[in-house]
């Protein structure tokens, strides 16, 4: 178990670099097994990862 989670963490690590949309896609697709349409969200998760890309509030940061 040790193993395997430290080698998710330099996965994670290694993949901080690439842009948000993309490392979001490469997650949804590893964790629900489809591909996300950020264009035109139809599922809840869907949404909730297009809300996270899309919603930029200057109060909340």
């Amino acid at each position: 178990m040790k193993l395997k989670k430290r080698f998710t963490l330099s996965l994670k690590n290694n993949l901080r670099f690439i842009p948000d949309e993309a490392y979001m896609r490469l997650y949804f697709k590893a964790k629900l097994h489809y591909e996300p349409d950020f264009e035109c969200p139809k599922t809840f998760n869907e949404k909730l990862q297009w809300y996270k890309l899309n919603y930029h509030n200057p109060v909340l940061t």
